[in-house]
């Protein structure tokens, strides 16, 4: 049972005079000063886990840590802090609560770590004399079955170790001069293995200074990523040219991409590392007239889940041997697509009549098919949703593949 006692002294000019009073509306002294309450007053937050982006994306591990702080405001509080109780709730359905350890307890610049017997009691009397009369005793506990996580701080008078009358003395003051009004506690805690990703993991405390109404912290958020993401290769076409552009794509449901890894295949060798943690999503590859190059993608997130390896290739292309009297090749001017990146609607500009047009999404999927005739196309890309689309345009004289974003 909490013990609630407050006591000031009420200081006058030329004259002392003892004045016991409650919270509340200012109270007349003997004197006939009005004297007004002092309360501490509580900044206070609960810092976790930090992860990926504004969701703090993490992969499951075996513990969460936090921090809980609580701090006696220099501008706001007028007086020492007697009594502090810190009460956490952990959801019980998310966290392992088998894997709780308290870290350490902090006021002012006092700093006690908690023993491996202390891992879910802790108590703990600190003695602050002979500079001030009062015995700090901090009391830590855990409940595994409600997961409710308690923090308490108490100044006790040394003779009766009961709550201290002296209303000059406190656990915390005022923090005009940190950290003399600062105060935390740490602990970690385990997390059940079997969360799926997306699961959003919420974390808060509240906080009561004395006679204070309780203190809602900030909620800490972490975001469970365990899906791992998805990329490919993007398809490729018979050339005659040894200088062509590859591309590639890739999803990811939480984190998202952080980089690609590409390998490539010459005819029948052994794939090799081509682009190395890019986060390109093309790169020019220079090749030989005659050979057959093949490529497959690795994506790894944000939060170091990789994709699975591949043992084949995704797309693949051979370097024809150029033929004497040939149509000559394809020039850049010859087909325009534009804007790229496209939002709602895509333009093709041919210099020879356009005989045929698919537009392929990054799976490799026709999502576009066109065979009127003409040079221009006006294409309504408003319904597509985001990502790396192939244009394949095939004109009376040749194919041409281009690659756009939406």
């Amino acid at each position: 049972m909490r013990i609630l006692k407050s006591f000031m002294l009420c200081i006058l000019s030329f004259s002392f005079g003892l004045c016991q009073i409650t919270y509340g509306q200012g109270k007349t002294c003997g004197n006939g000063h009005i004297f007004t309450p002092h309360k501490p007053e509580d900044p206070n937050e609960i810092l976790g886990t930090s992860g990926y982006g504004t969701e703090n994306y993490i992969v499951l591990r075996d513990n969460l840590f936090y921090t809980i702080y609580f701090e006696n405001d220099a501008i706001k509080a007028t007086a020492p802090a007697q009594e502090i109780e810190v009460i956490n709730f952990v959801d019980v359905s998310k966290y392992d609560t088998e894997y709780f350890s308290f870290g350490t307890f902090t006021f002012r610049n006092i700093t006690i770590e908690a023993t491996p017997a202390e891992t879910t009691e802790f108590s703990r009397d600190v003695d602050m004399r002979p500079q001030e009369n009062i015995i700090v005793r901090i009391q830590g506990t855990f409940d595994k079955t409600t997961g409710e996580v308690r923090c308490y701080m108490i100044a006790l008078d040394p003779e009766t170790m009961d709550l201290t009358e002296n209303p000059m003395l406190g656990i915390l003051y005022p923090n005009t001069e940190p950290p003399i009004g600062e105060a935390n506690f740490t602990y970690r805690i385990g997390l059940r293995q079997d969360l799926a990703s997306g699961t959003v993991i919420s974390n808060q405390a509240e906080i009561i200074f004395d006679l204070n109404e309780p203190i809602v912290t900030n909620p800490y958020i972490n975001t469970i990523d365990i899906a791992a993401p998805t990329s490919r290769v993007l398809p490729l076409f018979a050339t005659t040219h040894t200088v062509f552009t590859v591309s590639w794509s890739g999803t990811d449901e939480g984190s998202g991409i952080q980089y690609y890894n590409v390998y490539v295949q010459t005819d029948s060798s052994d794939f090799v590392l081509w682009q190395y943690n890019t986060t390109e999503i093309s790169a020019e590859f220079t090749g030989e007239a005659g050979k057959t190059y093949s490529f497959y993608s690795l994506a790894t997130d944000n939060v170091g889940n990789m994709e699975s390896q591949k043992s084949e290739a995704e797309t693949s292309i051979k370097i024809e041997e150029a033929v004497p009297n040939a149509l000559p090749a394809v020039t850049s001017d010859e087909v325009r697509v534009y804007p790229n990146p496209a939002k709602e609607v895509l333009y093709i500009e041919s210099a020879n009549v356009i005989k045929r047009c698919s537009i392929s999404n990054a799976d490799g999927k026709t999502v576009y098919l066109s065979e009127a005739a003409g040079k221009q196309l006006k294409i309504d890309m408003g319904s597509y949703p985001s990502g790396v689309y192939v244009i394949t345009v095939t004109t009376d004289t040749n194919q041409i593949v281009k690659v756009v974003v939406k």
